[in-house]
């Protein structure tokens, strides 16, 4: 249907226009075709015998001959496509009706083929010397007043009107420079064409030479030879060109032109306007930097300038130290070029980078490398404290331990570096690692294993900590362990085999100092431990202009009373928020008799507020300190700081309960679900949040929870997207739900290992 679409339209169009004669319609099939072989139109009519007549219809690729009058059959058929085929007319050919032939049936035409007058060619001169862009070229023949264009080969044309001159005999024509070498085709206003016999020799660009071959990127290169003003563009190795209009200077017998700067070695290439290229027998070399040395200014370090010199180092474009990466970023001043040795240099040559791709390389340089003079103590107890004196120590990151433990530094000096020695070292020689990955074996360290009990191997960040819950670690030395504090505070503990087992208290929360105390020593670590909750209340919510050091009567300086601090202790947070007015804002907190406290100062205009840790002490100040007549606690003024708001931040340890664990996988079925009774949320509260843990969570996992009756426990609940742990927090209307019908956890596309509620 595609094509029969496709054939109609182009039909139509071709009824259309066919009425200027060039194609015949020939809508109508021939009454003897009884299969689906149809034309629609065939032309050009008139045509030039010899020349091609085109047949459009369907099914034509079934047509096996066509018959012209008077019975001349036509079996070499071109098929261009189904509803398509042509054929070169014979010249015996007559005027009159067309059959096609083929397999079962004929279609014979209903309108008759004409014939044009039969234009010739019968010489063309000159034939047998080159003709070259703009000669004139003289065509003979029949009826050649009937030509609209002559064509050369190359795909370049020239119309009637820009003919030299033109007659029934003969037209005169100038060579385009775009022609090559051959037959002349001439073309009438029907589009019909007729080959010379003769064959046209035209001129084309020849290379000879060209000077200098050794070229230097900017210099000029003269070529020689002949045509070369026909040369539209010059190609060199690796792509770089220069086009016509870039020439120096360009006649028929040589071109200047200005090398770039990314040429590379190879040929030249002469491109003319014709697409004819003609390619050099020599090649060009290009010039690269050379009679290289190298020196330092002072020494090969990192981070210290090296001078190169030697000749054409204009021609550099970035400096690449063995190991290091490309360097664009040096100074060149005429004579040497002058550039930073790099962190990532090693030792060996440094390699002059140019445009044209190739490079120049300097003798290889060693670079200097960290001396460790002396490491005291050594021996030493391990989780104590090393010092390497020596030089060049800051080019260190690394400082590698035995039992192959390796510690990352970062020098500030370098004459010496100080590093913890890992508890799990051994004795065994030092190794420095260099910033760019080279290492220096310096002398050994005798290392003593602490025989007090120790913790080899933290908690990583994904293990948790839970404040109200025992925790377990393994140990060394375990046996020697004889008291454990966190906080600073003993806790109860014990050790089974390689396991320590520590209660964390209810109020330990975030970072939490962890101390091991043995008859022989004690070490101390910082913790994570979840469980904190923070409650911000608000003690005074007026706005403050401090002003100059503005007084109360001028809305300026306030007070702060005790009854806002009862119950508040140390390690709480006193927060004010704040617009800094003016640079620097000042603002001084004082006790009930204006004992100054505290003189804070912030410079930074952007600060909006401030957190102050509130020690004992300074509660014990502002709480015991009376003005006689009023329950002022602190008493503040300032300057540049407007005051809006102050806060106290309190801390509560908040309990977790475990209700479930197991290793429920959810899969992407949604066929996985835990249920949990009522009974376990029987001591439940509103505000506690139920937290489930996840492990081998997908992309676009999601959770759910549910109702006993598989509802949706709470609004948006039913699903939800997940990307690790989640939570529901409980409501009045929760907790009831829980307490009537437990809860009902699903999903997909993770793994449920834990369920707890935390308060």
């Amino acid at each position: 249907m595609k094509n029969n679409i496709y054939n109609r339209l182009r039909i139509a169009l071709i009824c259309f226009t066919l009425l200027a004669g060039i194609f015949v319609v020939s809508c109508d099939k021939d009454d003897d075709n009884g299969g689906s072989v149809e034309l629609y139109s065939f032309g050009p009519s008139p045509v030039l015998r010899g020349s091609d007549i085109h047949f459009i219809g369907q099914d034509l690729d079934l047509v096996t001959s066509v018959v012209l009058p008077d019975n001349i059959e036509v079996s070499n058929i071109t098929v261009v496509s189904s509803s398509e085929i042509t054929i070169t007319v014979p010249q015996e050919a007559e005027p009159g009706l067309v059959t096609l032939k083929y397999k079962g049936g004929s279609i014979t035409t209903k309108s008759r083929i004409g014939y044009t007058e039969p234009y010739s060619i019968t010489s063309i001169l000159p034939v047998e010397t080159a003709v070259r862009e703009g000669e004139e070229v003289t065509i003979s023949g029949d009826y050649l007043n009937n030509i609209v264009k002559v064509v050369f080969q190359g795909n370049a044309s020239v119309d009637s009107a820009d003919f030299v001159s033109q007659s029934r005999k003969e037209i005169v024509v100038k060579v385009p420079k775009e022609a090559v070498s051959g037959k002349i085709i001439v073309e009438d206003i029907h589009e019909n064409q007729l080959y010379s016999d003769l064959e046209l020799s035209i001129s084309q660009p020849t290379l000879t030479s060209f000077s200098p071959t050794l070229v230097k990127a900017g210099e000029n290169v003269m070529i020689s030879g002949a045509n070369l003003d026909l040369v539209s563009e010059i190609i060199f190795s690796g792509d770089s060109s220069v086009v016509a209009k870039d020439f120096v200077s360009v006649s028929s017998t040589s071109i200047e032109i200005v090398s770039s700067a990314y040429i590379q070695d190879g040929p030249i290439t002469l491109k003319a306007y014709s697409g004819v290229e003609v390619i050099s027998s020599e090649s060009v070399t290009t010039v690269i930097p050379s009679a290289l040395t190298i020196a330092a200014v002072s020494r090969y370090r990192a981070g210290l300038e090296v001078l190169i010199t030697g000749s054409d180092l204009d021609l550099t474009t970035s400096v690449q130290f063995t190991g290091g990466t490309a360097i664009t970023d040096f100074t060149y001043n005429g004579t040497g070029i002058t550039v930073v040795i790099p962190n990532d240099a090693m030792d060996g040559v440094v390699v002059l980078n140019t445009a044209s791709g190739k490079s120049a390389s300097t003798d290889a340089i060693v670079l200097v490398k960290p001396i460790a003079a002396d490491v005291t103590p050594n021996p030493v107890d391990a989780n104590n404290d090393i010092t390497i004196t020596g030089t060049d120590l800051d080019l260190v990151k690394s400082v590698t331990f035995g039992n192959d433990l390796t510690v990352d530094i970062t020098p500030e000096s370098s004459t010496s570096i100080t590093v913890t020695v890992p508890m799990e070292a051994t004795t065994g020689e030092l190794i420095l690692t260099m910033i760019n990955g080279a290492v220096v074996n310096t002398s050994s360290v005798t290392v003593n294993s602490p025989d007090y009990c120790y913790i080899p191997v933290l908690p990583d960040s994904e293990t948790e900590i839970n404040s109200g819950k025992v925790f377990s670690i393994d140990v060394v030395n375990g046996g020697a362990l004889t008291e454990v504090k966190v906080d600073g505070n003993t806790t109860s503990s014990f050790v089974e085999g390689t396991n320590m087992y520590v209660f964390i208290p209810s109020k330990a929360s975030g970072k939490t100092e962890l101390t091991l105390i043995s008859a022989t020593g004690s070490i101390s670590y910082t913790i994570s431990v979840i469980g904190v909750s923070s409650i911000e209340t608000v003690i005074m919510n007026e706005t403050h202009d401090l002003g100059s050091w503005a007084n109360e009567d001028a809305g300026g300086a306030f007070r702060l009373y005790k009854p806002s601090f009862n119950g508040v202790k140390a390690g709480s947070i006193l927060k004010f928020y704040f617009t800094v007015s003016g640079t620097p804002g000042r603002m001084q907190i004082n006790d009930a008799n204006w004992g100054q406290q505290a003189m804070l100062e912030f410079t930074d205009e952007a600060q909006t507020s401030y957190e102050m840790e509130l020690t004992q002490g300074f509660l014990d100040q502002i709480l015991n300190t009376s003005d006689g007549w009023s329950e002022t606690a602190a008493a503040i003024q300032g300057q540049n700081l407007v005051i809006s708001k102050v806060t106290v931040i309190t801390f509560e340890a908040s309990a977790s309960e475990t209700i479930w664990t197991g290793s429920q996988v959810m899969p992407g079925d949604w066929s996985g679900n835990i249920q949990l009774s009522a009974d376990l949320f029987a001591s439940a509260n509103v505000g506690d949040v139920i937290h489930v843990k996840s492990s081998d969570v997908q992309t676009g996992a999601q959770g759910s929870f549910k109702n006993g009756s598989w509802t949706e426990i709470a609004a948006g609940t039913d699903y939800f997207d997940i990307t690790g742990d989640f939570e529901l927090t409980i409501t009045a209307d929760i907790l009831t739900s829980l307490q009537s019908g437990g809860l009902i956890i699903s999903g997909h596309d993770y793994t449920a290992t834990e369920v707890s509620i935390r308060s």
